[in-house]
């Protein structure tokens, strides 16, 4: 052991000739060990994984999907979940997070937030890059209901998602509804990121105002003390910059019974001191039991005005959630075991404030929800692996601390008290780290399992001979029709995305099922066509289905017309079996919705496994050809108008690297997912003279294509200070991050008078070569028309319509044909 040990630290370069040959000779007459030991069992999965390991497939090469976890919520506990599983991923398990908001806000920093502490950045995390680093699909949608028995998650405008397990931390909602008039006119504290963007509306009724501005908070928790106490901070601090009128507010908390009644003695006299202090009014003793314009009546018979009146009373479980047929505890919340798995429903999980521990009943409070974060990521990995569940206790008591306005905090713990302005200031190291744990300090890359680790996990996953045979049919898999997915795959798929297809009607005579579509043109029409076909951008196979709808359709929305037809081809990575079949349903469920939008017909397609989902379109549409918009017939003093802001590329080349936000790509989608259609009737009526999509060439280089498309008389007068850019993405450029399509388009600046000019006078420049997913329409249309073309855009849901320049004679635009005024602003 010794001398082992002090080679292990010799240098190689000093190691004898004649010990490093004495290894050698050991090493190669050491007997071999048997290829299976007598007392080993060979299962199905182990001779799958042993063929896998055969060809020579490192196992860091992704096994196929078998399992599928599913999260619902961006709660405190589902944190710890996403980094658990990025840390160490289990190979063969998907992580799917369902979640209506992005970025999730730190309960513990609200105050702080409200206060004027904090950003809105540095108090909430972003779900989607957290998603990315756990390797999880991010599926930005609000759930609506939950199907336990056919473990199926429930949405109102997309298909369900199956899972095997499930995990639910979605917060609570406070239950205004006990209140007559309350949900009608109180904003509620929780769920929190809704409360975020009503604290900005009220901040901007009180500078906006002209009378003193009368504030009730409802709820004499812990919650509702802070709120009242850091808006009182925020609306001096702001009266003291000179940003707020001087017509001052005022502020009363009305607490059913005592102010702080849950908690010790001692932080209830320091919280009634501090708003005394304060000036706020405390009306204890006395329950709201109406809400009317104007008005809380109170129990007592008193009647409070207010302006704004905030709502902190006791939450409650959210109503989908309420009805899902799982078991509830006395309260009316998720009841679940010490391993936090449903007492009535195994392979559903909850946590957070949402759920309550049948033998462990605690309060409501964000440190429960945080300590139940790990042992619930545990306990997920151990439910698909096969393993027992483990059980938790949480803690008997915690460390209170709550704020009262100012950097200033009171602290308890069994009994004891303290408070000052140290205390906020541990406190506020202490959130801080809270959040880096789950941003900055996460590792640069995703943890990959090391080999017998992911051996090792495998050969737990439940074994069956299903996933045996997955696992041991992904060694090799055929090219050309052997690559096809299998037809009861297709025909179980197609029967569950028949509720979002449009039906065949008289202008399709044969469709899916045939060798072929055949498709009946009206008479004397033509027929318009175009296909396009990309690689996954998001990770939401609906949501990609409806991006690469919108941007195929977007070609015959260009020339006028709109699609009545379409072939769709689609891959998917090879998996078990219904989790191909669940992608394949996502995905065309995705494009059949966009499809149903303007009545084309999905008429046929093709599929295949691949390395990775794509996804592609061939659409037919028909019209009149002496109808049709075209690229060309720009005419002199015609508005040069985009439709759609730009910054999709260099958002998603961004994502893609790590860098940006969540928030950047969801206006991405949401901007990708809005169809051309009424644009380009917009576009019609006023006349259109020219017309195409912005899309993979960027803006400068499609209006190139315009140009030269109408003839040697006309160029076009750019305003780059006119056009509308998406949120983010001067922060993504600003940063670095540039599609890789960028650089060729940027041989479009030949078409610019002078180039070197353009770059020094706009600082956003390479916005114009940026490709665009899914972009907007760019046309011309006569001067006169431009005003109304524009208020029709902004009203069929283009809000970010703009002029973005006009077509001038040729010998006004340069040698290059399109000349820059950077004089002209929007």
């Amino acid at each position: 052991m010794l001398r082992t040990h002090l080679l292990a630290r010799t240098p190689a370069s000093k190691v004898p000739d004649h010990v490093v040959r004495a290894i050698s000779l050991r090493s190669r007459f050491r007997p071999r060990r048997p290829a299976l030991r007598p007392n080993d069992r060979e299962t199905p999965l182990r001779a799958a994984m042993r063929a896998f390991r055969a060809t020579g497939v490192a196992m860091a090469a992704a096994p196929p999907v078998l399992r599928d976890i599913v999260l619902i919520g961006g709660g405190h506990s589902h944190l710890f979940v996403l980094r658990s599983f990025g840390m160490k991923p289990v190979p063969g398990v998907r992580i799917t997070l369902v979640t209506r908001d992005v970025h999730t806000p730190y309960s513990g920093m609200l105050p702080g937030f409200v206060a004027g502490f904090y950003r809105l950045d540095d108090c909430h995390v972003d779900l989607a890059k957290l998603a990315t680093f756990a390797g999880a699909r991010l599926v930005h949608a609000e759930a609506a209901g939950l199907d336990p028995n056919k473990r199926v998650v429930l949405f109102k405008d997309r298909p369900p998602l199956r899972y095997d397990v499930l995990s639910i931390d979605i917060g609570i909602t406070p239950a205004s509804n006990a209140v007559p008039g309350a949900a009608l006119r109180a904003t509620p504290v929780k769920p929190i990121d809704r409360f975020v963007g009503r604290i900005e509306a009220l901040l901007r009724r009180a500078r906006e105002g002209t009378s003193p501005l009368r504030i009730v908070v409802v709820g004499g928790g812990a919650a509702g003390a802070e709120i009242a106490c850091a808006l009182d901070h925020r609306l001096k601090w702001e009266r003291s910059k000179g940003t707020m009128s001087e017509r001052g507010h005022s502020i009363c908390i009305v607490a059913r019974s005592q102010l702080l009644g849950s908690h010790a003695p001692y932080a209830r006299r320091a919280m009634l001191a501090a708003m005394a202090e304060r000036g706020i009014e405390v009306r204890e003793g006395a329950a709201a039991t109406e809400v009317v314009d104007g008005e809380v009546v109170l129990s007592s018979g008193a009647r409070v005005p207010y302006d704004e009146l905030l709502w902190c009373t006791q939450a409650a479980l959210a109503p989908w959630a309420a009805r899902t047929g799982l078991a509830l505890d006395e309260g009316g919340f998720l009841s679940v075991d010490t391993c936090l798995q449903s007492v009535s429903h195994p392979g559903v999980f909850a946590a957070g404030d949402c759920a309550g521990v049948l033998e462990h009943p605690r309060p409501k409070a964000g440190v429960f929800a945080v300590r139940q974060g790990p042992p619930l990521a545990e306990n997920l990995r151990r439910v698909v692996l096969g393993e027992p569940l483990k059980p938790f206790i949480p803690q008997s008591s915690f460390l209170s601390l709550v704020t009262t306005g100012g950097q200033h905090c009171i602290g308890t713990k069994a009994g004891f008290g303290l408070q000052g302005a140290w205390l906020w200031n541990w406190k506020d190291s202490i959130d801080r780290a809270f959040m880096r744990k789950f941003s900055t300090d996460l590792p640069k890359m995703t943890g990959m399992a090391a080999p017998a680790d992911a051996d090792a996990a495998l050969e737990r996953l439940t074994a069956s001979q299903t996933d045996a045979a997955t696992l041991g049919a992904s060694q090799m898999r055929c090219a050309g029709c052997g690559s096809k997915l299998g037809p009861d795959l297709l025909s179980r798929s197609l029967a569950r995305v028949d509720k979002w297809m449009v039906a065949q009607g008289h202008q399709v005579v044969s469709g899916i099922g045939d060798d072929a579509a055949v498709a009946r043109a009206p008479e004397g029409a033509v027929m318009i066509q175009s296909v396009d076909f990309f690689r996954a951008c998001v990770g939401d196979p609906f949501v990609l289905g409806r991006i690469a709808a919108v941007h195929a359709l977007s070609d015959l929305h260009a020339m006028g017309a709109r699609g009545r037809t379409a072939l769709a081809i689609a891959t998917v990575p090879y998996a078990r079996e219904d989790k191909m079949e669940e992608d394949m349903v996502q995905l065309l469920s995705g494009v059949c919705s966009v499809l149903a939008e303007e009545g084309c017909v999905l008429a046929g397609g093709h599929s295949a496994e691949a390395a990775e989902m794509q996804v592609g379109l061939t659409v037919t549409g028909w019209g009149q050809e002496d109808k049709l918009m075209r690229k060309g017939g720009m005419r002199a003093h015609d508005a040069l108008i985009l439709t759609k802001p730009l910054g999709s590329g260099t958002i998603f080349a961004a994502d893609m690297r790590g860098g940006g936000r969540g928030r950047y790509v969801a206006d991405v989608v949401q901007n990708a997912s809005r169809s051309n259609l009424a644009a380009s009737q917009a576009l019609l009526a006023a006349g259109a003279t020219a017309c195409t999509d912005c899309t993979g060439f960027g803006l400068l280089g499609h209006i190139k294509e315009m140009v030269e498309a109408s003839g040697d008389d006309v160029g076009v007068e750019l305003w780059p200070n006119c056009i509308p850019i998406l949120e983010g993405a001067e922060d993504t450029l600003s940063q670095g991050y540039r599609s890789t399509l960028a650089a060729a388009n940027e041989a479009a600046q030949v078409c610019l008078d002078d180039p070197a000019a353009f770059r020094a006078g706009f600082e956003m420049w390479p916005i114009v070569f940026d490709p665009q997913t899914a972009g907007g329409l760019i046309a011309t249309v006569p001067s006169e028309e431009a005003q109304t073309c524009l208020q029709q855009l902004r009203a069929a849901g283009y809000d970010c319509a703009m002029q973005i320049g006009r077509v001038v004679a040729r010998d006004q635009a340069g040698a290059g044909r399109v000349s820059v005024n950077l004089d002209r602003d929007p």
